[in-house]
Parts: C-alpha cells; structure tokens; sequence
C-alpha cells in the first residue's frame, strides 16, 4: 500500500500492479492484495468505533474502494508533490462521497471480484456496493481466490471527521 496524499481530512493510498508483476505474481495474490485493502477499511471503521467508545470523541470515517486503471506522476520542479489520476481513483474517490458515514462502498468491479472469489452468501453486511444508483450492502470474509486476468490498480480513500 503506498500513501498517495492527503487533501484536508481525506486520506488516499493506492495498490497498483504492474505489467511485469501481473505477468509473475500469482492471480491469487493479486485478488488478495484487493481483500487486504477492503479488510483495512473495515478494520479503519472499528477502530474509529473503539476511539468513540474509550474517549467519547466521535471519529466519523467512510470509505470508497474502486479497482481500475490508473497512472502517477510527480508534479511541479520547484514544490515537488506526488499525485495519481485515471478511472481507478476517479471511481473511489465517488464511492467515498456516496458512502454513508461508518460504511464502506465498493465500486461493481470490486464486489464482483469479492463476490466471484467467495460466493454472494459469504459477504454480509459491511460494504456496499453502488452502481448506477443501487446500494447493495455487503462484507468480506476471510480469503479471497480468484482468477484476474487483467491489470488493476486498487485505490482506497476515506473521509474522516472530527
């Protein structure tokens, strides 16, 4: 996972695959890597919940998940700053503005890859899927195994308020 920037309260990191590990790395890995980030959320939110219930402070976090294409760059010569751009990122970042506070949305990409790997009866009911206006809730189990055959860059942005 690589830390991609902060913008106000927002915190954007990124997973991206490249042509040559997507030749090499095992098709199980990379679906992994995608379950790995989802579990982050999910463990996000529970620690925002833990921090609530031990000091009273709220910590609203939600959080936005989306697999595609995407490209970085580095910006400027003088005040150097690191960004990235694409369909990938386009994608979380409205998964995230459509999320409920305390919720995780996926993008239909990946509820698909989740839902592939482990069967629509293993997830339950922590992320939520949008596509084309539906809200289709959904959790991630343990593992996930599937066949990938393309390349994907998993992008993970969530918001949170203090």
């Amino acid at each position: 996972v690589t830390k991609v920037k902060t913008v106000g309260d927002a915190y954007e990191v990124m997973r991206a695959f490249t042509a040559t590990e997507m030749a090499t790395r095992p098709v199980e890995s990379i679906v992994q890597s995608i379950a790995d980030m989802a579990s982050f959320s999910l463990e996000m939110l529970h620690s925002c919940q833990a921090t609530f219930a031990a000091t009273g402070v709220p910590l609203h976090v939600r959080c936005g998940l989306a697999v595609g294409p995407a490209f970085a760059c580095v910006i400027g010569s003088v005040r150097v700053s690191y960004d990235i751009f694409g369909l990938a990122p386009a994608r979380a970042r409205l998964m995230e503005e459509l999320s409920p506070v305390g919720n995780v949305t996926v993008s239909r990409d990946v509820y698909e890859l989740l839902s592939a790997a482990q069967g629509p009866t293993s997830l339950s009911q922590s992320f939520g899927c949008v596509a084309s206006a539906t809200f289709i809730p959904l959790s991630l189990s343990n593992t996930v195994y599937t066949s990938l055959s393309t390349s994907y860059t998993l992008f993970y942005r969530p918001l949170a308020h203090i």
